[in-house]
């Protein structure tokens, strides 16, 4: 049973994103906690988990064999990149100036705009992973 449900690869890209997942927010809950800026702190936090998520999803999650392909690896970062660096602070940017008025502290609206942004880039990265940086061959790639 478990090994079946490990087997699907939906799993298992949950699984890998939980965890990176919970370095980002790790790093990101530090360095708001001693006032860096949410989006430097963004940055930072992203750049680590995205760097561990590259080799995890690569290995576990898509079970991409062979030597990594320039390609594949540009693809993974130009699609990380944007999912994090871009959807995300427009997304954080967004969530915190909706809510603002509520009165919620300052550190906790950051905290779950973060999560907000999180969610939209999860749904990015997927689809463009499963699609595009790690498809096998038969599969729709970019490429073609």
């Amino acid at each position: 049973m478990i090994r079946k449900v490990l087997g699907n690869q939906g799993v298992r890209f949950i699984l890998v994103g939980l965890f990176n997942t919970g370095v980002d927010f790790g790093i990101y809950a530090v360095l708001v906690w001693f006032n860096v800026s949410p989006y430097v702190a963004n940055y930072i936090s992203t750049a680590i988990a995205m760097t561990s998520s590259y080799y995890m999803n690569r290995t576990y999650t898509f079970k991409s064999t062979g030597a990594a392909k320039k390609r594949e690896v540009a693809m993974f970062f130009i699609v990380t990149i944007f999912g994090l660096w871009v959807l995300q602070p427009l997304t954080i940017f967004g969530a915190k100036t909706a809510l603002a008025a509520t009165g919620v502290n300052d550190f906790i609206l950051s905290l779950l705009a973060k999560v907000v942004a999180t969610l939209v880039s999860l749904t990015w990265n997927y689809g463009m992973y499963s699609r595009v940086v790690f498809a096998t061959k038969g599969e729709h790639t970019a490429d073609d």
